[in-house]
């Protein structure tokens, strides 16, 4: 005996009107065209702008959720990224936190000579370093052994 899908759904979580407008927009399926994923990051875009004005419905979160998967997924199918060396990925650190080489030298202890040998890789990372980077950048010492 089938049984029926929303009366497993709670009143609460069927999705509203803002909801319903969202899945007008932009249907909730696989992304499989190159247009396709830059419309869907036009409206993760626009509603990120909007959260930042004012809080989304619960639906529309899930709804932000699940178009961002499927944002990923298509673009983890259609450009493949391999390892990042170290080097790389401190280079990609220091550019997103909008410092200089100098700074990250200052901050971590480190000498700027030392900083500027690794950048060019004529000094491999050590552990030492990865962890004061990871410290520093506040993320997972893993992202350093891209190359190893």
């Amino acid at each position: 005996m089938p049984t029926r899908v929303s009366s497993s759904i709670k009143k609460d979580r069927l999705p509203g009107a803002k909801y319903l407008a969202l899945i007008h927009k932009f249907p909730l399926r696989p992304i499989r065209t190159e247009e396709e994923n830059e419309a869907a990051l036009a409206l993760l875009s626009s509603l990120a702008s909007q959260r930042e004005r004012e809080p989304l419905e619960a639906s529309e979160l899930d709804y932000l959720a699940v178009l961002a998967k499927l944002v990923e997924e298509y673009e983890n199918s259609m450009y493949p990224r391999g390892p990042v060396a170290g080097a790389a990925m401190l280079a990609h650190l220091i550019e997103a936190r909008n410092i200089n080489q100098s700074k990250l030298a200052a901050e971590t202890g480190l000498p700027e000579s030392t900083v500027s040998e690794l950048l060019k890789e004529k000094r491999g990372l050590t552990r030492r370093h990865i962890e004061i980077f990871a410290r520093y950048f506040r993320v997972d010492p893993s992202v350093f052994l891209g190359d190893a």
